[in-house]
Formats: C-alpha cells, structure tokens, sequence
C-alpha cells in the first residue's frame, strides 16, 4: 500500500465518521464539545501528531548518539 493510497484510505474512513456522527445524532448528556461532529476525530488526530513530535524529539535529544561515540574506544 503506497503512502498516497494509505492517505486516501483515512481521509475516507475519517470523513465517512463525520458523516455518520452528523447524520445519527444521539441524545445524551456530557459536555459541549462532545456534540461537535468531528470533536473527537480531531482531538484524537492531534494528540497523536503531538505525541509522535514529542517522542522524536526526546529520542533526538537524549537518546541518539552521535556517529563518532562509537569511535572513541575502538583504538
């Protein structure tokens, strides 16, 4: 699966979500932002972007070597 087919794949499956949470609206109770179509889809797509710049950034910056640490104890 090529990386443009897989993008296809989930605007489609995202915006059929959105569809369907328009078009079968329930009645419930919680806070406002759960009746915004698309709230949690895009809260959720957010939080994973963040999540991912974030652990590939401490993975930058505290765990990855540089090229020549594994140098210095070879002689």
């Amino acid at each position: 699966m090529t990386p443009r087919s897989s993008l296809k794949t989930v605007v489609l499956v995202g915006a059929l979500s959105v569809f369907l949470e328009v078009l079968l609206r329930h009645e419930g109770h919680g806070p406002w932002w759960h009746f915004l179509p698309g709230f949690d889809l895009a809260f959720g797509l957010i939080g994973c972007v963040v999540l991912v710049l974030v652990a590939k950034a401490i993975g930058q910056t505290w765990l990855q070597r540089s090229e020549t640490d594994n140098d210095q104890g070879a002689m």
